[in-house]
């Protein structure tokens, strides 16, 4: 059997069982490290529901990524150019970055759109967007080349997470990120087999080493990454520059979708849009007269 990734020639690494009962046999490439589950026949069970409930970080993660993602736009692209957030699951991290500002999309093939209602986007759109996002889709993956080809042709650049495998992968039971309770993670990377798939694609791969990567066809020194990534930077750069939010925008967009499909009454209600004169959003998103 051959590499997913790079062609090399794969050997069985670990076996183990994964939710408790089906056997996964894991390969791992003698070339790039890359580490793949063959053949995962209990996906269907695994994804029963798309976000597992051993998954506890979505909020931490959405509140901990709008930050690097918002430096690294303000720095390295326009920030008033269009973003996507691929895999984007309940669209929160979709509506943070709208609330900070810029316009991101909502892109995800298998989990319900939550938060972000009126903001999607399909891959056969045209337009292309500034950067997109990937937080922790990575890892479920049977075909890395051709998922990641769905993701450039929204963009080229595309922000991502998933936790780097250790050139001496550990035994399945001492790493948490195999996820063998839930199933749904098969696809393990080394740096160097990231490295590889972003040539494929003509990108290169900078990244902090551990679990934060971009694919870009920028000149952009590692040492420039993960200065911008770090949390003190981050944190430095959002308080110096930022842009106005887009929620009482996108209020007023999803009110009039919302009266548009509501039933014509003469003299009941109307789709005139509600100025923000002498007013202020409430945390609803909801148009507020001042006192």
């Amino acid at each position: 059997m051959a590499c997913s990734i790079c062609g090399g020639h794969v050997d069985r690494h670990y076996e183990g069982l994964v939710l408790g009962k089906h056997l996964a046999r894991y390969y791992r490439c003698r070339d790039c490290g890359f580490l793949q589950v063959r053949n995962p026949t209990w996906l269907s069970e695994a994804y029963s529901s798309a976000m597992t409930a051993v998954d506890l970080g979505h909020v931490h993660r959405c509140d901990f990524y709008s930050r690097i993602a918002k430096s690294l736009i303000q720095v390295l692209y326009d920030p008033r150019g269009r973003f996507v957030d691929y895999g984007a699951g309940y669209g929160l991290f979709v509506r943070r970055m709208r609330d900070l500002g810029y316009d991101f999309r909502w892109y995800d093939k298998y989990c319900e759109n939550l938060f972000a209602k009126g903001f999607e986007t399909q891959v056969g759109e045209t337009g292309r967007y500034e950067l997109a996002t990937a937080f922790e889709v990575f890892e479920h993956w049977t075909e890395p080349e051709t998922q990641v080809a769905d993701i450039a042709r929204l963009s080229q650049e595309i922000l991502f997470t998933t936790e780097v495998l250790p050139m001496q992968p550990p035994p399945l039971e001492d790493w948490w990120y195999y996820g063998i309770e839930h199933g749904q993670h098969i696809a393990f990377y080394t740096v160097e087999s990231l490295t590889r798939l972003a040539r494929r694609f003509g990108s290169r791969l900078v990244t902090n080493g551990r679990d934060l990567h971009l694919f870009t066809r920028k000149r952009l020194p590692q040492s420039l990454f993960r200065l911008i990534t770090k949390p003190r930077m981050s944190a430095w750069i959002n308080r110096l520059r930022s842009m106005p939010s887009l929620l009482p925008r996108d209020f007023q967009e999803v009110r009039r979708q919302v009266l548009s499909r509501l039933p014509k009454t003469d003299g009941v209600c109307s789709t005139t849009d509600v100025t923000r004169q002498d007013g202020w959003i409430s945390p609803e998103g909801h148009p507020m007269k001042q006192s």
